[in-house]
């Protein structure tokens, strides 16, 4: 068929297959489950996104998976992943000036089926992930793509997750933009969903992200020793914080607080010394 429109057409003839577009996996979002007064702590049975699942009642509320709904705040917006913001996740994420050095990711994706990969490797483990966009237009174009971020590791029985796997545009960083976003997604996970526990990482090389994670108010709990393979063969020492759902309140306020100054610097330059150390990338 190629032949015979290259002849037609007076081109030269190839054999080369149409390249395919990278697809994402379809997202995994729960069914909702309906929340039920506490009895002590006797388990119950409960539907889940795969069936039956044991979760514990505690706190008069039912632990359960993220809803799958947007979440909004003053700065931007997050917005379960679709296939159609593959392209402009990609661009943020081949930036090599957010990678390497200490950053969240050790160099910056080749190719927009890297980008693919990396998210549908993540929504096969059954992540929450999500896009961050621009929702006010003081600080650019609302709906531009400015990075991702997820919850993962979600164990409804023990009331615990990992938040990670967020990598923000270098150009947005110092924005206020990773500080609302955390507020947002341990928001969404103590008040809505009613978890306990999330933990938070980091590289033990990646001093960047290890202040942004305690400037968040979350605790040292310790070192995991070569943890992790790292793309050059050495082996990375992880360093593991976490927030607790009695920290949450406290952490909260602070949070509120350092977006109100993100919020107040779009009206007063001068304050963007004080604001250098809001946005940095947290894995």
């Amino acid at each position: 068929m190629a032949r015979a429109r290259a002849a037609a057409g007076g081109g030269q003839p190839t054999n080369r297959p149409a390249r395919p577009r990278p697809r994402l996996l379809k997202a995994l979002v729960p069914r909702p489950v309906k929340r039920l007064p506490a009895r002590g702590n006797s388990p119950i049975w409960q539907p889940g996104h795969h069936g039956l699942i044991l979760i514990r009642v505690s706190h008069n509320f039912l632990c359960r998976r993220p809803s799958g709904e947007s979440l909004m705040g003053d700065i931007v917006s997050l917005d379960p992943i679709v296939e159609r913001d593959l392209p402009d996740l990609h661009s943020v994420m081949s930036d090599p000036s957010a990678c390497g050095g200490g950053y969240p990711f050790e160099r910056p994706h080749a190719d927009l089926s890297e980008t693919a990969a990396w998210i549908n490797g993540r929504l096969a483990r059954e992540c929450a992930v999500y896009v961050i966009r621009l929702a006010n237009p003081a600080f650019g174009r609302p709906g531009t793509v400015v990075g991702t971020t997820s919850l993962s590791e979600m164990d409804l029985v023990n009331e615990k997750l990992h938040l990670g796997g967020t990598f923000i545009g270098r150009e947005f960083w110092g924005m206020g933009i990773n500080v609302e976003t955390k507020l947002l997604t341990l928001k969404h996970t103590f008040e809505d969903c009613g978890f306990g526990r999330v933990k938070i990482q980091a590289d033990i090389n990646n001093t960047r992200s290890r202040g942004a994670i305690t400037r968040l108010g979350a605790q040292f709990e310790g070192i995991v020793r070569r943890d992790i393979r790292r793309l050059d063969g050495t082996w990375r020492d992880t360093v593991v914080y976490s927030i607790l759902a009695q920290d949450w309140p406290g952490v909260k306020v602070g949070l509120q607080e350092r977006v109100a100054i993100a919020l107040k610097r779009v009206q007063t330059p001068s304050l963007a010394v004080e604001l250098q150390s809001l946005a940095v990338p947290i894995t």
